[in-house]
Parts: C-alpha cells; sequence; structure tokens
C-alpha cells in the first residue's frame, strides 16, 4: 500500500560559484513532503531516465523508519553536472503519478 502525500515548495537551482566541482556546477533540487504517517521521505534519480536527456526525472520514495519521521520534511537532490544548461526541467514522480515539473532552474554564480 503506497503512502498518501503532499508535496510544496518545489525550487531546483545551479550552483556555478568557483570553485565548482565539474564545469556544469552543481544541480540541487528541494521540496517539502508531507507523509502523513511515521514514514521517511527521499528523492532519488529515476533508472532509466527518460527519452529527452535534457528533463532530469526523480522518482520521490517513501520509507518506514526505525524512528518516525517529522511532518512535514524537507526532501533534497544534488547532482554535479558536466555541461551548463544540462537540464531544462526537472520532473519530481511518485508512484506513477507526476508531482511536480520544475521547469524554472536558477544560476547561483
Amino acid at each position: 500500500m503506497s503512502t498518501k502525500i503532499t508535496t510544496s515548495d518545489w525550487a531546483a537551482w545551479v550552483n556555478l560559484m568557483l570553485p565548482a566541482p565539474t564545469p556544469g556546477g552543481t544541480l540541487h533540487v528541494v521540496g517539502t513532503v508531507d507523509t502523513h504517517s511515521a514514514d521517511f521521505a527521499f528523492l532519488e534519480k529515476a533508472v532509466p531516465q527518460g527519452k529527452n536527456p535534457s528533463i532530469l526525472l526523480l522518482n520521490l520514495r517513501t520509507e518506514t523508519g526505525t524512528a518516525p519521521a517529522k511532518n512535514p520534511q524537507n526532501v533534497s537532490y544534488t547532482e554535479t553536472l558536466q555541461t551548463k544548461g544540462q537540464y531544462s526541467e526537472v520532473q519530481v514522480w511518485y508512484n506513477g503519478k507526476l508531482e511536480a515539473a520544475i521547469t524554472k532552474i536558477e544560476e547561483v554564480h
């Protein structure tokens, strides 16, 4: 049985401040998740990715931990990028349903 969730406050940005670990900088994706239970929420890169390489697909997962999670909870994902502008959009999916489409990925210099 899947956990019913509520999500909000999704944002994505690329940190290009020097020294950058890679030429494309570091992508950060954050959001707020309420699992309405004691489950933990986290983001992971979908495998395989979709047909469009400029859209990053992330899966939002929930898992029961040894201690209850406090809700709402912040989730995050970080990835070093090989090229500037590598992604034009980030999509967050939960149990086959699109939870969020982040089309504005800001650059921090």
